[in-house]
């Protein structure tokens, strides 16, 4: 048992150490496996086949650009937003400074963050740009509500606690209950958008 622990403590170290040495990677690579993830859970439990056709049936194309957009919103966009808050903000857990980061990420960073996850799923499963852009209008305030019901306080956790190397990846562990839920919007929207025409489009 000793043993046990003796390594996985060690192990932690090292993990911990590559946080130092390579923030960047380590954070992209957390938030492109929770991406995946989501979207293999989503996927096989909309499934309708067996176990094995249901791995079959899978869209691999889809959940390869969700991890990749996972890996660049939680390893580039992240870092670099929370950089930009320190900078401007503040880097103490003045419960001022922590709200006004928290505001400011709700306003911005997780607009952006909502509307090109939407806008990818919408371009993944529409054949026309009009259908595409119908389905973020529909679904996008809808998610950016729900947003707000549940990551002000992920991140004012986060802030106040969290080393700042390591916030990418806590928001990620989180994201994995959020991704869950707007890939099956975006999983259920596909089913029910209509087919419309181009001079539908209302811009």
């Amino acid at each position: 048992m000793a043993k046990a622990f003796h390594q996985f403590r060690n192990f932690g170290r090292l993990i911990f150490s590559y946080y130092e040495k390579y923030p960047l990677i380590m954070n992209s690579a957390a938030g492109g496996t929770v991406y995946v993830a989501g979207e293999l859970i989503v996927q096989l439990q909309n499934s309708k086949e067996s176990n094995w056709k249901s791995l079959q049936s899978l869209q691999w194309k889809r959940i390869g650009e969700i991890g990749a957009l996972g890996s660049v919103e939680n390893g580039m966009f992240m870092l670099a937003w929370y950089n930009f808050l320190n900078k401007f903000v503040g880097r103490g857990v003045a419960t001022e400074i922590i709200l006004a980061k928290c505001l400011l990420d709700q306003l911005f960073f997780a607009t952006q963050q909502d509307f090109l996850f939407l806008a990818l799923c919408a371009y993944n499963h529409s054949e026309k740009l009009p259908m595409a852009i119908q389905e973020v209008k529909k679904n996008f305030l809808t998610t950016w509500l729900m947003d707000c019901s549940l990551w002000p306080i992920v991140n004012f956790v986060g802030f106040s606690f969290v080393p700042f190397k390591f916030q990418p990846t806590y928001m990620a562990g989180v994201q994995l209950f959020w991704q869950l839920y707007v890939s099956s919007v975006t999983n259920e929207a596909e089913r029910d958008i209509p087919e419309i025409s181009d001079e539908h489009l209302i811009a």
